[in-house]
């Protein structure tokens, strides 16, 4: 199994040896730095998920984040107040981004519609989502910086509950 991941293995056998040669062909004559990426966050917060949850989630959040609560559904997404609580109903949710930049769009029907436009002062990027659904919206081997998917079980919720408030600044 180590022969496996040894990139350096000898080259006595038509195996090593076509590696060693696959290497060569990858391997950068030289690696330039690039620029240094920063992130901010504004703590602007989407959690998503079914309302129930999604709602019992958010109301674990300090104050010092912007929480929006996201209930995707059929219907058109309309905008609610639950207990004090920005809450948008309906339209399929499709998230692009990473930490300070996400752009997240309900989808109903033929109409797209950017959910940052629905609050009262509207943003066109959130910084940070929490998404508790059974299935992650994104499904990528590695989640952007910022996206976290704890699912719905509030016993994974804590480690989430603690880095939220931690993610806001400039990185």
């Amino acid at each position: 199994m180590t022969a496996m991941t040894n990139p350096a293995l000898p080259e006595r056998n038509s195996d090593g040896r076509a590696r060693t040669r696959a290497l060569a062909l990858q391997a950068p004559d030289s690696v330039t730095p690039t620029s240094v990426v920063e992130f901010v966050s504004q703590g602007r917060c989407l959690v998503i998920g079914e309302e129930a949850t999604a709602l019992d989630f958010a109301r674990r959040l300090p104050a010092t984040l912007n929480v929006i609560v996201a209930a995707p559904g059929d219907g058109a997404p309309e905008l609610r107040q639950i207990d004090g609580q920005r809450l948008v109903r309906g339209g399929r949710a499709l998230i692009t981004g990473a930490l300070g930049d996400f752009t997240i769009t309900l989808v109903s029907g033929n109409e797209r519609l950017d959910i940052g436009s629905l609050i009262s002062q509207p943003a066109q990027r959130m910084d940070l989502v929490v998404d508790l659904g059974n299935k992650p919206l994104l499904q990528r081997g590695l989640l952007p910086l910022g996206y976290y998917a704890p699912g719905p079980d509030p016993a994974g919720w804590d480690e989430v509950l603690v880095a939220l408030p931690e993610m806001c600044g400039e990185f």
